[in-house]
């Protein structure tokens, strides 16, 4: 599996543990969902993943 499809894998994962906790139309959504993304990229797939934050730190969002 390459690193891409792992990262969607990984995508539909998060969507569905955060399913009916947080709704994808709150504010701050995403910080959250990537968050989580990025610990299971790095714990079980031991791949570095960097959140849109970390990758464009002179742009604000949520």
């Amino acid at each position: 599996m390459t690193r891409e499809e792992i990262i969607k894998q990984v995508d539909e994962k998060v969507k569905k543990e955060l399913d009916g906790k947080i709704s994808p139309n709150m504010l701050g959504y995403i910080h959250i969902f990537e968050k989580r993304k990025k610990e299971i990229l790095k714990n079980e797939y031991g791949i570095e993943f960097k959140t849109l934050r970390e990758r464009d730190t002179g742009r604000s969002m949520d």
